[in-house]
């Protein structure tokens, strides 16, 4: 009996901590700052946590130092948007279960070649490192809130670089 016990209350815990790593998380509401006519048009898609939201606020900061478009979007509306549209996109994202977010996977599909040149990708995962996509600037890395300032540089430099602007 205390076997059966033991059994049903793991059966309980490992069905609990599945359900809550696949729960989806507070959605982003999509902001846009700049000017539309800007030359300079970037994209930034997420999931909400306070990792994220660090580095959303950081590129946004800076982006907007050099009068560019930004539109942040919820990972949700992902495929809604035509990279044709912007001339970079930051996609973060998470790496769970061995699988990149369905939205993240099925934009980055539908996006041709030269189309991904413009795309820098920060996966967060936990252990496991996540494929590398053809043609995409990636970045991994775990989601330590410590970080944030040295991954928020690193994409800056990164969305700088795509758009032509000397630091």
């Amino acid at each position: 009996m205390k076997v059966k016990t033991i059994f049903n209350l793991f059966l309980l815990f490992f069905i609990c901590s599945i359900c809550f790593s696949c729960a989806p998380g507070q959605t982003i509401k999509t902001q846009i700052t700049g000017n539309l006519k800007s030359k300079n048009k970037v994209l930034i898609a997420s999931k909400k946590s306070t990792f994220k939201d660090d580095i959303i606020y950081d590129v946004q900061y800076a982006l907007e130092q050099v009068d560019a478009y930004v539109k942040i979007i919820d990972l949700l509306k992902l495929t809604e948007e035509k990279s044709e549209d912007y001339n970079a996109i930051v996609i973060l994202n998470d790496y769970k279960f061995l699988k990149f977010n369905i939205n993240v996977r099925k934009f980055l599909q539908n996006t041709s070649s030269s189309e991904k040149e413009k795309i820098i990708l920060i996966t967060t995962s936990g252990s496991s490192t996540p494929p590398k996509i053809e043609g995409v600037d990636a970045i991994a890395s775990a989601s330590n809130v410590s970080d944030t300032g040295h991954i928020s540089e690193i994409i800056i430099e990164k969305v700088y670089a795509i758009l032509d602007i000397s630091i």
